[in-house]
């Protein structure tokens, strides 16, 4: 019995035991059909290999899977016919069904899936209906598939979805593929592919880097190793390094400034370029020495570069006078200090005049600036006004200010300027006063000091004078050293003196003194010889004034002795004298007059043109335009 029959027979068994059950339940009035006994047997059966008209198939049996399902309908992709049915698959209809282990909804070979439904060689497929692919990797070459090298692998030629990779040529199975040089393509052991078959280009017909290149990139860019000590390619120059500034640069061309030859390169800068490179301190676009810069571009002794092209300039401040502080107004004194001269831009400064070996600068004196050494400078080179020649401040003198005003010291002892005596101090009333000018009344000498005396005088008693009666005439009371004299006194300023009447000396216009000031013992209270000639008497001016002068004349006196003592009781004892070329000898005026306009004088005879008549008599005091009347004459 096939495996069918016994399952067939198995659900048979199975429903005859319903039915008895069934029937049992009936009979024993537990169940009730609700039909009659003819409804029964026309009851379908699933299962029953019976193929009823509600049901599409029936193979015997309700399992599953197997074309007719447990409600006796075709399953998807399976074709049933005949009673009890034969169900088998539909290869193609894209239902995976049965024994099919693909449907991908045709029967065409060599798409993975066979018109049997087995997947083919080289294939796997999934899903209903199949998607099919090829297996790449194992060797076979299926379906879209270019080449198939038996790995997944990329970059061999056959990419990991079997297709050549670019730059691959492959063919057999399984595939062996090889590069395709100068295509411009790196593929596989290739060094380069500059898509070309020129040789010396960095890249070979035959794809190897050729030496001193470098190649990167597809298609690949070619460039020299830089630095390998071999010209190629566009290098103009290769010194077997990459270093910058020594004439060939890191891409090995020719630096500016520089000449390269050689394998590998020897390199050396250009002087006179304008570009200072390599040892080159400077480079100012020319091989003259004197400018900084000199023949081998070295920088020269007391100069500075800088700049491309080099622009060179002195230092400042090495002593060294080079390029333009040879010129007038340049300079350098060795240092950067300002106020010595030459300031720290090596300029002249105003007031300075430089030069010497060794170069220095001096103050220029007289200019009215006071600068460097100078203590002064009042702007002439003059001495003895308190800055001398050389701008020192001289002895004596103090000078502030610019240009200098200079003023003498009053008062250290020394003349100067316009000083007229320095008796070392600035007190007054000594004689040079506080400005050092001599005072009024004073005279001073310098040698062998400053000393100041008072001038007798001139009628002002100062310092040690006792008095000044405005004469240095001795016997007046004040003496030629302006000290009173001896039975004087002296007051006021000028001074007046008088004698001391009753001291016993006769002095000045006194004509006695007999120790006492009584009167009536022949010498009066003014020591006056007292008259005993009544023929005397007082002197008047012809105006009739009186002159306040008594005289006295003796008897027996000539008359030239009464002319004499008519004269002296009016200007003093010894103060007349006989004026030369007067009206006759006997004529007597004040000592020292000559009888000139304005005087008063005596004459013992008539005048000799008659002046004053009828009027005059002998021994009239007789003036120039003038005449005296007197009580009592000359004559008894």
């Amino acid at each position: 019995m096939s495996i069918r029959s016994r399952s067939f027979n198995h659900h048979l068994s199975s429903a005859g035991r319903l039915v008895i059950l069934i029937s049992l339940l009936i009979g024993m009035g537990m169940l009730t059909t609700g039909c009659d006994d003819s409804s029964i047997s026309n009851q379908v059966v699933c299962g029953d290999s019976l193929l009823d008209d509600a049901e599409a198939c029936d193979d015997g049996n309700t399992n599953p899977g197997d074309g007719c399902s447990d409600t006796c309908v075709v399953e998807s992709g399976w074709n049933c016919t005949g009673t009890p049915s034969t169900c088998a698959t539909s290869c193609g209809d894209g239902v995976v069904a049965g024994a099919e282990i693909c449907d991908d909804g045709n029967r065409s070979p060599n798409d993975g899936c066979s018109g049997l439904c087995t997947v083919e060689s080289g294939w796997s497929c999934a899903g209903s209906p199949s998607v099919c692919a090829n297996t790449c990797g194992d060797g076979t070459l299926v379906g879209a598939e270019t080449c198939d090298d038996g790995n997944v692998e990329t970059g061999d030629g056959c990419s990991d979805t079997c297709f050549i990779e670019n730059g691959w040529n492959c063919g057999g199975t399984p595939s062996t593929c090889v590069t395709i040089c100068r295509d411009g393509l790196v593929a596989g052991n290739e060094g380069c592919d500059d898509g070309n078959n020129v040789p010396g280009d960095g890249c070979s017909v035959s794809c190897t880097v050729e030496n001193g290149w470098s190649c990167d990139g597809s298609p690949s860019i070619c460039v020299g190793n830089c630095g390998d000590a071999r010209i190629v390619g566009t290098e103009t120059c290769d010194d077997g390094n990459t270093d910058p500034n020594d004439g060939c640069s890191p891409i090995c061309a020719i630096e500016a400034g520089w000449n390269c030859t050689g394998t590998p390169s020897l390199c050396t800068s250009t002087c006179g370029d304008f570009l200072p490179v390599g040892t080159e301190g400077c480079d100012d676009g020319n091989t003259d020495p004197g400018d900084g810069c000199d023949a081998d571009c070295a920088v020269e002794t007391g100069w500075f570069c800088s700049g491309t092209p080099s622009g060179c300039a002195p230092v400042c401040g090495d002593g060294l006078r080079l390029g333009n502080e040879q010129e007038s107004t340049r300079c350098d004194d060795g240092d950067l200090d300002p106020g010595d001269g030459c300031d720290a831009t090596c300029t002249l400064e105003i007031g300075w005049t430089c030069g010497g070996e060794p170069y220095s600068c001096i103050a220029i004196c007289g200019d009215g600036l006071v600068l460097g050494a100078e203590s002064c400078d009042d702007g002439n080179a003059g001495n003895n006004d308190g800055c001398d020649t050389f701008c020192s401040i001289e002895t004596g003198w103090t000078c502030t200010g610019e240009p200098s005003e200079c003023d003498t010291i009053c008062g250290d002892g020394l003349i100067q300027g316009f000083e007229q005596c320095d008796d070392l101090n600035t007190d007054p009333n000594d004689g040079c006063s506080a400005s050092c000018t001599i005072e009024p009344g004073w005279g001073c000498q310098f040698i062998p000091v400053n000393t100041c005396y008072p001038v007798c005088g001139d009628g002002l008693i100062l310092g040690s004078e006792g008095c000044d009666d405005l004469n240095t005439n001795p016997n007046d009371g004040c003496s030629a050293t302006c000290q009173r004299e001896t039975g004087w006194t002296c007051t006021n300023q000028p001074s007046l003196c008088e004698t001391v009447c009753g001291d016993g000396l006769i002095l000045g216009a006194e004509t006695c003194d007999d120790g006492n000031t009584m009167p009536g013992d022949g010498c009066d209270a003014l020591c006056s010889a007292e008259c005993s000639n009544p023929g005397g008497g007082t002197l008047l001016a012809e105006n009739g004034t009186a002159m306040g002068v008594d005289y006295c004349y003796e008897a027996a006196d000539s008359v030239d002795t009464r002319a004499r003592k008519a004269c002296e009781s009016h200007f003093g004892i010894g103060a007349c004298c006989i004026i030369p070329d007067g009206y006759s000898g006997l004529q007597w005026g004040e000592c020292g007059m000559g009888g000139s306009d304005d005087t008063i004088h005596w004459h013992p005879d008539n005048h000799p043109e008659g002046h004053c008549d009828p009027n005059y008599v002998v021994g009239d005091v007789v003036s120039p335009g003038w005449c005296g009347i007197i009580l009592g004459n000359f004559l008894d």
